[in-house]
């Protein structure tokens, strides 16, 4: 674990960008480091198990200070960067808070103890969360999300990544933060590597249910049974106007390529029907141009499946005749 006197390379980075205080935005990362540690994370792949010595920059309690000092600053992006033991304890930051509100983490195995800088912004709007080299990221204990105070502001929440095993945990986290703040937030994209069971999901939508959630992304869907679009109409009805639904086929798969889901889309399509205010939909069911063209649905709006039956109906009626 690093200390506050071995973060003299953050320092100086804080310290030359307090010359361009004006600016809104800023990446807290070392680019030549971050291209040391994808070769070393590539090169240490059959070697887990090794010593190594993480390339990160320290986030020290002299970076939270310059930071909290750039008043423009509304935009902050960390990545790679290991938390000192005094920002973990809080002993020396005396009540000092980050101005932004929208801010992006980027995990790596080394690199967990970065949830804890969410404390230290309680004013966000926009909190990303993710993690390169197909790491999944484990959620943080109730000993952080406690001392977070961002909740009743929070509009846009992307987890990208997240670790499977842990949603049970993010779920309970954000189920007592509903139970005592009203949350707030219209945009929630969940991505898991791995399928994730439907018993999962739904107790994550209890959790946001109150929410008022416009834009819904659950990719990494495990079973996505059509009582999973029933419960998403239930809690969302008067307020989704997109939604967007991942569906694993195995563990192998990792990507969001078309699969066969286990149920026939008109299966799904009733549970939907509560959504009023829906205008994008999309999934990643495999449906063959041969069986159901996208030409046929302007069709069928037109009275096409009538005069289909009709003419159905009537050859039956010659063929009769004529026997």
């Amino acid at each position: 674990m690093y200390s506050d006197e071995d973060s003299d390379s953050s320092h100086s980075i804080i310290k030359s960008y307090s010359r361009y205080i004006s600016k809104p935005y800023l990446h807290l990362y070392d680019e030549d480091e971050a291209r040391a540690r994808e070769h070393a994370a590539w090169r240490r792949r059959d070697t887990k198990d090794k010593p190594h010595e993480p390339f990160s920059l320290p986030f020290s309690t002299h970076v939270v200070r310059h930071l909290s000092e750039l008043r423009a600053l509304h935009t902050l992006t960390v990545r790679d960067c290991l938390v000192t033991e005094n920002v973990l304890s809080g002993s020396e930051l005396d009540g000092i808070e980050l101005p932004v509100y929208n801010l992006c983490l980027r995990f790596t195995s080394e690199t967990t103890n970065m949830w804890h800088i969410l404390p230290l912004c309680p004013s966000l709007r926009t909190l990303s969360i993710f993690s390169p080299f197909r790491f999944d990221v484990p959620v943080p204990s109730d000993e952080v999300w406690t001392r977070c105070r961002f909740f009743p502001h929070l509009e846009r929440l992307t987890l990208t990544h997240i670790h499977s095993s842990s949603l049970n945990d993010l779920a309970f986290a954000l189920l007592s933060v509903a139970l005592v703040s009203e949350l707030h937030i219209t945009h929630f994209k969940l991505h898991t590597m791995y399928g994730v069971r439907d018993a999962e999901i739904l107790f994550l939508l209890r959790a946001i249910q109150n929410a008022p959630i416009e834009v819904l992304v659950l990719e990494g869907l495990a079973e996505a049974e059509p009582a999973l679009f029933s419960r998403i109409g239930e809690c969302f009805e008067s307020t989704l106007v997109a939604l967007t639904l991942i569906r694993r086929a195995s563990i192998r798969q990792v990507g969001d390529r078309e699969i066969t889901w286990p149920r026939p889309t008109w299966k799904y399509a009733p549970h939907l029907s509560r959504l009023t205010k829906l205008q994008h939909f999309d999934w990643n069911s495999f449906c063959p141009f041969t069986t159901v063209p996208s030409s046929s649905l302007l069709d069928f709006e037109n009275g096409f499946l009538e005069i289909l039956t009709d003419m159905t109906e009537k050859m039956k009626a010659m063929v009769t005749l004529s026997a």
